[in-house]
């Protein structure tokens, strides 16, 4: 049987590319290097620079987390500095972050998997240029991958839908 090397999926025999991931099949994942481990992970991001991508509960993180690490991107779920809110009673927000130095690869990922959420399906005839769903890292600014407004420098939800799409870390150690 072949597998996706990326996402570790099972295929039938005769299938020779995941269509999911558009990559070769191998024959055994013993061909595959071993995703990273959590350990390997912690000592690669102790010695860098951190930056938040997103911040939710652990339900809503999982999948992120899952997903990068597929894609070989080291990342790690922190409790943020503060907790939730003054009452403390709201669901206990987490922040999933990674290498400032993985950041283009991460984001790029990410801009995938929203975009697979939102195809459109056959019949449909029109959809927005995902080649606009792009981050202006010099600037700070961002252009939400959901309605493409223009989101200022450290400000973490979109105006226009609400979307959270994170403050650069350059941006908290400014607040502080």
């Amino acid at each position: 049987m072949p597998y996706c090397p990326r996402c570790r999926s099972e295929f039938r025999s005769g299938f020779a590319v995941c269509a999911n991931c558009e990559i070769e099949l191998v024959a055994s994942l013993d061909e595959v290097e071993p995703e990273m481990t959590e350990e390997a992970m912690g000592e690669y991001l102790a010695a860098r620079d951190l930056v938040t991508i997103a911040s939710a509960d652990l339900n809503r993180l999982k999948p992120l987390k899952n997903l990068l690490c597929q894609h070989g991107i080291a990342n790690i779920v922190l409790e943020p500095d503060g907790g939730c809110c003054a009452s403390g009673g709201c669901a206990p927000k987490l922040e999933l972050a990674v290498a400032a130095n993985d950041i283009e690869r991460a984001a790029e990922v990410l801009r995938a998997d929203f975009q697979d959420l939102v195809a459109l399906n056959a019949d449909e005839t029109t959809c927005k240029d995902p080649s606009a769903w792009t981050v202006n890292l010099e600037g700070g600014e961002v252009i939400c991958p959901a309605c493409e407004t223009r989101i200022p420098a450290g400000v973490a939800e979109c105006p226009q839908c609400e979307l959270y799409v994170g403050v650069p870390s350059e941006f908290l150690a400014e607040e502080k």
